[in-house]
């Protein structure tokens, strides 16, 4: 039993020793892996989300302009505003090119149709178109462009300007003559204006100008759009 405290007496003078001799008794310092990781806030954080301003776009306000309403500058159609002739006959007049000079007047004559209802048709006996006693009328016998001695005649068959044909749609069909030897007579059958088989000619019953069932053939007694006739 004395062993036992003498033992026990021993080890209790050791071991402050052996505390004191290695240091034991101190804290361990802190190494810089452990400072760094105690300066590091472990914290859950919660992220600041900052709310998203809409972009808005600029729109200027638009101001509306008043400019005042000019009129646009037509020229003057000599053929209408010297010549007398109506803005639909004019356009048809153009478009056959058969003009040399626009300062020469063409006289209108009228429709060369059957038609003798028709205001200006030459079929018509009370109208200016196909009256015998109107001067613009190629059945006037004593008229410039019914007579048989007058160059410019339908009826003479020696005329060497005899009143010009044009379609509604501007196509030229030649000359109202009886001069077979003309070669724009609607009365020489040789010629592309008074040939049966040609499409230009009236005397073709097949053609668009000559069809008694064409709105555009002088041979039609109901036509509303014959040939126009026109004189020098």
């Amino acid at each position: 039993m004395q062993k036992l405290w003498l033992l026990a007496a021993v080890l209790l003078l050791v071991v402050p020793c052996a505390h004191a001799q290695f240091g034991w008794d101190e804290e361990p310092e802190q190494t810089a892996a452990t400072d760094s990781f105690d300066a590091f806030d472990t914290a859950l954080r919660t992220p600041v989300i900052e709310p998203i301003r809409p972009i808005r776009p600029v729109i200027e306000p638009i101001v509306p302009v008043f400019q005042p309403f000019v009129a646009p500058v037509v020229d003057a159609d000599p053929l209408v505003e010297q010549c007398g002739l109506e803005p639909q006959v004019s356009q048809v007049y153009r478009v056959a090119e058969i003009a040399e000079d626009d300062a020469d007047c063409p006289e209108y004559l009228g429709r060369l149709s059957a038609n003798p209802y028709a205001s200006d048709s030459t079929a018509n006996p009370y109208s200016a178109a196909g009256s015998p006693y109107s001067a613009k009328s190629v059945n006037n016998p004593y008229g410039q462009f019914g007579s048989p001695f007058s160059p410019t005649s339908a009826r003479n068959p020696c005329a060497t300007d005899a009143p010009k044909i044009v379609a509604q749609d501007g196509t030229y069909l030649g000359e109202l003559s009886d001069n077979p030897y003309d070669p724009d007579s609607v009365a020489n059958p040789y010629g592309r204006y008074g040939s049966p088989y040609s499409s230009t000619s009236i005397k073709n019953p097949y053609s668009t100008y000559g069809s008694p069932y064409s709105s555009q053939s002088p041979n039609n007694p109901y036509a509303t759009q014959a040939p126009l006739l026109f004189g020098d």
